[in-house]
């Protein structure tokens, strides 16, 4: 049970669990486990934790006005509202690289030992609660589209050909971006019959690009290194049927999240994404990190004058009168 695609593994605040692939023998190899981590002395008490987060967020969505909408209620929206909503500690890594080309590509989605995080109900509930939204179909639309809510999720069936849908998020201060994707796998009756590991399962991607005179431009490599201070701005997984985005510090901005279908030809089945934009912990101005905008910051900026890089506050790819009246209005 704790290896299966639809439901969660969950382990201990403190790592001391089991965590990793499946063993040999079961379907699904890549795969990380767990997925979400809860207060316990042991993972038979972490467990109904979370399983009580669960049932709390299924029974409100089964009450009104929430429940006029059945996909709420779903066991994928619950699922990807938890990994949405989860809490990161100040260790939690998926191994992003900070620098290089490889700059904001996560190797893999989630923490090798707690997954998304640590359980957060009143998260997951902000992320539920919230209205559901569409996407848009294409990218281009999406560029010129109204923005989505901070908060929000999505329920789609993923069809079996060519499949892709774009959220524009309009970033209003400093923030941390938290997003989830997560998928049912959907065996057949074939499958099924040989043991369950005959269909594949499809392969969706995840990404996040910044909206620049009106196209839709990537981040990762030192073309981010303006718009966010870490963190991984591609999730692209080729195990597993979950996506995650972690983004610290994304400066002020349009922004829009895509999922892309890797893989055609494996049985459409259900998707729900969800994300909750939180303020992030940067100091806008604070270009040496000392949590103070002062004369030595001012210095990097003016030295940096007609360039791009940390001193590029408002993320328009040049230093100039604009990155110097935030600077002065964040001065301390």
């Amino acid at each position: 049970m704790t290896c299966t695609y639809h439901g969660s593994s969950v382990g201990l605040i403190s790592g001391n669990h089991s965590a990793g692939s499946p063993p040999a023998g079961i379907d699904g190899a890549g795969r990380q486990k767990p997925e979400l981590v809860a207060p316990g002395e042991f993972t038979s008490f972490s467990t109904p934790v979370v399983s009580a987060c669960a049932a709390l967020l299924y029974q409100f969505s089964n009450e009104l006005p929430y429940s006029l909408n059945t996909n709420r209620r779903t066991g994928v929206a619950i699922k990807s509202a938890l990994f949405a909503g989860a809490s990161h500690g100040s260790a939690w890594s998926n191994g992003t690289p900070t620098s290089g080309t490889s700059r904001g590509i996560a190797p893999s989605p989630i923490d090798p030992i707690v997954g998304f995080g640590t359980v957060n109900v009143d998260r997951a509930h902000r992320v539920l609660s919230s209205d559901e939204v569409t996407g848009q179909a294409t990218l281009a639309a999406a560029v010129t589209a109204a923005p989505v809510a901070a908060i929000g999720w999505d329920y789609e069936v993923v069809a079996s050909t060519t499949y892709e849908r774009h959220y524009t998020l309009n970033i209003t201060s400093v923030s941390d971006l938290s997003v989830a994707l997560t998928w049912n796998r959907a065996p057949t009756s074939t499958s099924l019959a040989a043991g369950g590991g005959a269909t594949p399962v499809y392969n969706l991607d995840l990404k996040l690009r910044r909206v620049q005179s009106g196209q839709a431009v990537e981040m990762t490599g030192s073309a981010g290194t303006s718009w966010f201070a870490d963190g991984n701005v591609v999730s692209a997984s080729t195990a597993g049927n979950l996506e995650h985005l972690w983004v610290e510090d994304l400066v002020p901005g349009t922004y829009v999240i895509s999922i892309s279908r890797a893989t055609l030809g494996a049985p459409s089945s259900a998707s729900v994404i969800s994300w909750i934009v939180d303020p992030g912990s940067a100091v806008v101005g604070d270009l040496n990190g000392d949590a103070v905008v002062d004369g030595a910051d001012l210095g990097l900026l003016l030295s940096s004058w007609g360039g791009t890089g940390v001193a590029d506050l408002t993320g328009d790819g040049t230093v100039d009168g604009a990155d110097l009246g935030l600077l002065l209005s964040a001065w301390s």
